[in-house]
C-alpha cells in the first residue's frame, strides 16, 4: 500500500494498492452515519480501479406506501436498496421489504440489477436462503417482499463462549452457508457478495441456523457476458471479501469465487 509492504492497514481515500501486477486506487465516499459493512462496493476502472460508495438518505416509511403492508421502519440498506420491516395486513405476519433507492430509480442499470435480484430469489427456495415472497411496483417504486429474519448479533453469540466451542459453532455456520451456496450454484447462480453481513444467524430453539441474504450482486454464471449489466474488467462485491479474480473482472464469476 503506497509502495510499502503491509500485513494489514486501514485504507484511506487515494491510497494506491499493488498486488502482483494489479494496481488499485481507493476512493471512498462514506458518510459517518452509514455502516460500511452494510454497503456493497462497486469497483470500476479508473487509473487502475476505483472503489466508490455513495449511500443516499433513506426514504421515510411515512412517505412510502405499499398496498397490503404497513411499513414500520428501516432495518438495513445496500448499494441498490433500503430494507424495511413491514407487517402483512391480512395475516399480521412480519416481513422484510426491499425497495429500490429512489435516487436510483431513473438509473436503467440499477433497475435491471434490482429486477435480476428478484428473478434470482424467486428461483431459490431453500432453508439456507432468505425466502422470497413477492415482487411488485407501486407508482415508480420497485419492491421485493422477503422473509423477515430475526437475526442474532454475532458479537452476542461469541461472548463468553470457550474457544473450543467457538470453533465448533464456526464450522457449523460455514457448513450451513455452503449448503445454501451449493443449492444456488446448482441452479447456475453465483452470489458474488459473500461476507459476514450477508450470513444471517437465526436461533431455532437451541439450534443456530444460517440464511444467505442479499442477492443484489448475484448472476447466472452460465450466461455470463450476454448482458450489459457488468462491463469488462468491472468488479462488484465487497472488497475485503472478494476473490482476486473478482477484483480484476467479475463479469465471468464462477462458483469457486464465492468460497
Amino acid at each position: 500500500v503506497n509502495q510499502k509492504r503491509v500485513k494489514s492497514i486501514d485504507l484511506q481515500d487515494g491510497d494506491e494498492i499493488k498486488a502482483g501486477r494489479t494496481r488499485l486506487r481507493m476512493r471512498l465516499r462514506l458518510p459517518n452515519a452509514v455502516d460500511p459493512q452494510s454497503t456493497a462496493t462497486v469497483i470500476t476502472p479508473l487509473e487502475g480501479l476505483e472503489a466508490v460508495r455513495s449511500p443516499v438518505p433513506a426514504q421515510s416509511p411515512t412517505t412510502l406506501s405499499i398496498p397490503g403492508y404497513a411499513l414500520e421502519g428501516e432495518i438495513g440498506r445496500g448499494g441498490l436498496g433500503i430494507v424495511y420491516r413491514a407487517v402483512h395486513k391480512a395475516t399480521q405476519r412480519a416481513m422484510a421489504i426491499k425497495v429500490l433507492l429512489p435516487t436510483r430509480a431513473a438509473d436503467q442499470s440499477a433497475t435491471q440489477l434490482f429486477l435480476r435480484e428478484a428473478t434470482i430469489l424467486s428461483q431459490l427456495r431453500h432453508p439456507r436462503i432468505v425466502e422470497f415472497h413477492e415482487f411488485g411496483m407501486v407508482g415508480q417504486q420497485l419492491y421485493i417482499v422477503m422473509e423477515l429474519v430475526d437475526r442474532v448479533a454475532p458479537e452476542s453469540l461469541w461472548k463468553g463462549m470457550p474457544w473450543s466451542r467457538r470453533v465448533h459453532v464456526a464450522c457449523g455456520i460455514t457448513q450451513q452457508a455452503l449448503e445454501g451456496l451449493e443449492f444456488a450454484h446448482s441452479r447456475s447462480f453465483v452470489h458474488r457478495d459473500i461476507k459476514p453481513a450477508n450470513l444471517l444467524l437465526v436461533r431455532n430453539g437451541r439450534k443456530l441456523n444460517v440464511k444467505l441474504a442479499d442477492f443484489g450482486m448475484a448472476k447466472n454464471y452460465q450466461f455470463a457476458g450476454f448482458s450489459d449489466l457488468t462491463d469488462d474488467r468491472d468488479a462488484r462485491g465487497s472488497l475485503a471479501y472478494m476473490a482476486p479474480e473478482q477484483v480484476i473482472d467479475c463479469r465471468f464469476a464462477l462458483p469457486s469465487w464465492d468460497l
